[in-house]
């Protein structure tokens, strides 16, 4: 039996741009990615609500500093929860 060789997903664009390793984690950054404009599109509608007079003074770049920071917490709060468990391993 013939073995077929099918090219990865964007394989060929990768190895193009000299980033051949990412053809087998564009997803993950794609991703990161959209996570990360998401939690800055739920920055952009909570921080107002939870935070009126500090967030609505806020202006230009400043605002976009609060949006960032806001990520930050967030990817803080979900990497430090996930590594909890991670005390009662012994082999660690």
């Amino acid at each position: 039996m013939e073995s077929i060789h099918q090219p990865l997903l964007f394989e060929d664009f990768f190895n193009a741009i000299s980033l051949p390793k990412l053809t087998y984690h564009w997803h993950t950054l794609l991703l990161s990615t959209l996570s990360c404009y998401l939690t800055i599109y739920i920055s952009r509608i909570i921080s107002p609500k939870l935070f009126p007079k500090s967030y609505n003074n806020l202006h230009g770049l400043k605002k976009l500093n609060w949006d960032i920071h806001f990520v930050s917490m967030i990817h803080c709060l979900i990497i430090v929860s996930l590594s909890i468990p991670l005390f009662n391993e012994k082999e660690l």
